[in-house]
């Protein structure tokens, strides 16, 4: 996994972002992610400045600072490579992920990232090792091409993500390595950037083969 992302890069660029997120205007509704997409800048910004206007995404910008701030490059790959997707899981889709781990069902926003990073260190031994894990899971929502949501009705059905585990489509739904189905939704959260790079929103926490079972 480390050899895959590189780049090391501070806490202190997405903080940046966060408070001075580049200049995007909205785009229009077409989830088939053709045209219509006038935002600018790249992916990191665009998933702050969809956050922003949402509110939908604090968890997964909560995970990807956690893992960038202990030594992952993440923030650096999504913002400088090119033609890659992410999917993007919602606050509800980690909410679900920390209540199925750990059995408890009064788990809100708040505290789901804390409850799943505890149970990554218990499964993990250490917090190295469960920024390692935190880190392959992240990169498996993100795939090294575009993918634009009618593609996933067609050939290949199978996504081969960044962290090297495959995730199969049929549809709109994904079937990720612990045989867990998501939903691509099809809402105002598909934006290209001029990386190029899209953002689909999911709303379960894709499992790579390191955490399956």
């Amino acid at each position: 996994m480390r050899r895959i992302i590189t780049t090391l890069i501070g806490l202190s660029m997405l903080m940046a972002v966060m408070v001075a997120p580049a200049a995007a205007q909205e785009a229009d509704t077409n989830w088939w992610g053709d045209r219509g997409y006038d935002n600018k800048g790249n992916l990191v910004e665009e998933l702050v400045a969809l956050n922003e206007k949402t509110g939908r995404y604090d968890i997964l910008i909560e995970a990807v600072v956690f893992a960038d701030d202990n030594g992952a490059g993440l923030i650096e790959l999504l913002s400088t490579a090119p033609d890659i997707t992410l999917f993007a899981p919602t606050d509800w889709a980690f909410v679900k992920l920390a209540r199925n781990l750990t059995g408890d069902d009064s788990i809100r926003a708040n505290d789901a990232f804390e409850a799943i990073a505890g149970v990554l260190v218990d499964a993990a031994g250490s917090v190295e090792g469960a920024v390692d894990l935190l880190v392959d899971t992240l990169a498996y929502h993100v795939a090294p091409q575009i993918i634009k949501p009618w593609q996933l009705f067609f050939h290949p059905y199978k996504y081969e993500m960044l962290n090297g585990d495959t995730l199969v489509a049929k549809g709109l739904r994904l079937i990720d390595e612990a045989d867990n189905r998501s939903r691509v939704q099809l809402l105002r959260s598909n934006v290209k950037a001029n990386n190029p790079a899209l953002i689909h929103t999911i709303n379960t926490v894709l499992i790579p083969s390191s955490l399956a079972g």
